[in-house]
């Protein structure tokens, strides 16, 4: 039975072993394969937001250029004769005509009314003196490119962002400002040539955080309203570190949570900002969780379904064994130890006699009457007589004692750390009265007696086989004299042979 329960134990052991370390490595593995997607996405951003950045500059930087071209022609012409409207017009025509990104190109007075450029009417110009980038230049001299936030054009009638540069007398004083106006339209397309997913977005915003564009569009979404500058936290905070560049995950106006690389231009006040839907681009490791988390609960599952049979083996096994030392050393009949487990406890019974320096009694008994009941009423009576018989036995002993039945109707009653003599006695004497009251069987009241030898150790035996012997003698003195009664062993009587334990 100890096995068994080391047995049982190694396999539980072995089974949460095995499913801890099937859990350590399943974790560990996803962890190592989401980390390896997630760098995947921060570079896949990375390189979205450069990618961005280098185009937008290119056209940002022809744009200047353009500009540069119109503001040389208007400082060479004031120079000399003053500015030829017409011939004027024209070459910023053609300047336009070279760059389809550009809507127009237009320049003012030093007060700020528009009087070159496509769409205007000289007679009825239109006023940018209010203008940020008016005033910017107006203030500031220098031929450095402004670049507005995005605004609503009061010539184009949508809105545009605004490249300026500032023109000069030849003293130096302010004379104007020529510019371009790019559609929002034309970032929008520049930006669309990227891929970055159903969920991804990708947008502009300039210095301030307004926003410019932005794809998909959010036309019913306070966040995707043009110059907007409703940002994330995160969003802040990697602006306000001063780092030109910063990635980090979070939600945009539309619930998307998304791994979002932002990027200052360099030329130009404008953030380029690209997001990548988590959702997406952790498609292919969500499926690798569900595949693995199947494979390691089914292997937890089949290993639990295996440890539940195999237990059960483990417990018929018990059960069989139980059965074998059940058969062993009980009586299948009355549930008493037989006479092989009664013949062990006698031997106990004695060495703990000797250590302790006491008595230990045998009380040999057999039944009066009992091939009566079995010839008149049947085995089944018979069967009832013996299961009652025992139960009784069993009532009327004390706990460490051992009632054993040893064949037929003979019993052992094996009593411990006896005192003395006398205390065998009462207890045969007890035996006696609960044996012979009646036994209900099928309504017939069974009566039954009982003669009972008794030796004692060390007075009547040295060991076991001969103390059992000896009560077995005095058993027959008392059939002799009479039954259903007890005698102690005598020398002057004969014991009967020994015969070998079955």
């Amino acid at each position: 039975m100890k096995s068994s329960a080391k047995l049982r134990s190694l396999l539980l052991s072995v089974l949460a072993g095995a499913n801890v370390l099937i859990i350590c490595l399943s974790a560990y593995s996803l962890n190592q394969s989401r980390h390896l997607y997630e760098l995947h996405a921060i570079t896949a951003s990375q390189n979205v937001a450069s990618a961005l950045d280098q185009t937008v500059e290119k056209s940002i930087e022809k744009i200047g250029i353009a500009l540069g071209a119109v503001t040389d022609e208007l400082e060479r012409q004031i120079a000399h004769e003053g500015i030829d409207d017409e011939a004027m017009n024209k070459f910023m025509a053609r300047g336009a005509a070279r760059l389809p990104e550009i809507e127009s190109l237009r320049a003012s007075t030093a007060e700020g009314l528009v009087t070159l450029g496509n769409l205007v009417v000289k007679s009825n110009p239109i006023d940018i003196s209010d203008r940020d980038y008016f005033v910017h230049h107006r203030d500031n001299a220098g031929d450095r490119l402004f670049i507005s936030e995005p605004l609503f054009g009061r010539i184009s009638k949508h809105h545009v962002v605004i490249f300026s540069k500032r023109f000069s007398f030849p003293d130096g004083r302010f004379a104007g400002v020529a510019y371009a106006t790019i559609a929002l339209d034309h970032f929008t397309s520049l930006m669309s040539k990227f891929e970055i997913g159903q969920l991804g977005t990708i947008a502009l915003r300039d210095g301030k955080y307004g926003l410019m564009t932005r794809l998909p569009p959010l036309p019913d979404n306070p966040g995707g309203q043009i110059g907007n500058t409703l940002i994330s936290p995160e969003f802040r905070k990697a602006m306000e570190s001063g780092l030109p560049f910063a990635t980090f995950i979070a939600a945009g106006p539309d619930g998307v949570q998304r791994r979002v690389s932002v990027r200052k231009l360099e030329q130009a006040p404008v953030i380029a900002i690209v997001g990548l839907a988590c959702d997406e681009y952790l498609a292919d490791w969500q499926s690798e969780l569900f595949k693995t988390l199947v494979l390691a609960g089914s292997f937890m599952l089949i290993s639990v379904l295996s440890a539940i049979a195999l237990l059960r083996l483990i417990k018929k096994a018990e059960e069989r064994e139980q059965k074998i030392r059940d058969l062993a050393f009980y009586d299948q009949l009355t549930g008493l130890p037989s006479l092989r487990l009664g013949e062990d406890r006698l031997e106990m019974a004695l060495f703990q006699a000797k250590r302790q320096g006491c008595k230990a009694g045998v009380l040999f008994l057999d039944l009066d009457g009992f091939k009566t009941i079995n010839d008149r009423f049947g085995h089944l009576a018979g069967d009832c007589v013996l299961k009652e018989v025992a139960l009784r036995l069993n009532m009327n002993i004390r706990a460490d004692d051992t009632a054993a039945r040893i064949g037929g109707d003979e019993f052992l009653v094996i009593l411990n750390a006896l005192q003395d003599e006398d205390k065998a006695s009462e207890v045969a004497r007890k035996i006696i009265e609960v044996i012979g009251k009646p036994i209900a069987f099928e309504g017939q009241a069974l009566i039954v007696g009982s003669s009972i030898g008794i030796s004692v150790f060390p007075l009547h035996a040295s060991d076991a086989e001969e103390l059992r012997r000896a009560a077995d003698a005095a058993m027959y003195v008392v059939k002799r004299s009479g039954k259903n009664n007890f005698a102690f062993y005598s020398e002057d009587e004969p014991a009967p042979k020994k015969t070998e334990t079955p």
